[in-house]
């Protein structure tokens, strides 16, 4: 098995480690792995999809981490789409009729800007409790 780089994963490694989300580049199995049970399957637009287990996503593990805390999300597909729905600040990456509701439409060498532009907007920190300054 191998990430998007070239580096080679030993299986034994990778089950130990917990596995979160399998990209397959090829619809050449779908079929066969839809019928598997408790996974679920995103198609993205260039033909590829990813699978992951039942019942998890971006914004139920998020919300493991932050809980109710609020969050700024980029995104950039369908499988972001919640995890955008319930950020203060929502950002997408792409056009308007593949998602409706972000505050923000950017392209991808926009990013680094986009970030600036939202760092200025946040409150001075002494504006927090417990602040140090």
């Amino acid at each position: 098995m191998r990430d998007l780089s070239s580096y080679e994963t030993d299986k034994d490694q990778l089950i130990h480690d917990g596995i979160t989300k399998i990209l397959i580049l090829s619809e050449t199995e779908k079929d066969r792995i839809t019928k598997i049970g408790d996974v679920s399957i995103h198609t993205h637009k260039d033909g590829f999809y990813d699978i992951t287990p039942s019942g998890n996503n971006k914004y139920i593990t998020l919300t493991k981490l932050i809980g109710e805390c609020k969050y700024t999300a980029f995104g950039n597909d369908l499988n972001d789409h919640l995890v955008l729905d319930n950020a203060e600040v929502s950002v997408f990456v792409g056009n308007r009729d593949a998602y409706q509701s972000a505050n923000y439409y950017i392209t991808i060498d926009y990013i680094p800007t986009i970030i600036d532009f939202l760092e200025s907007k946040k409150p001075l920190r002494s504006n927090y409790p417990n602040a140090n300054n």
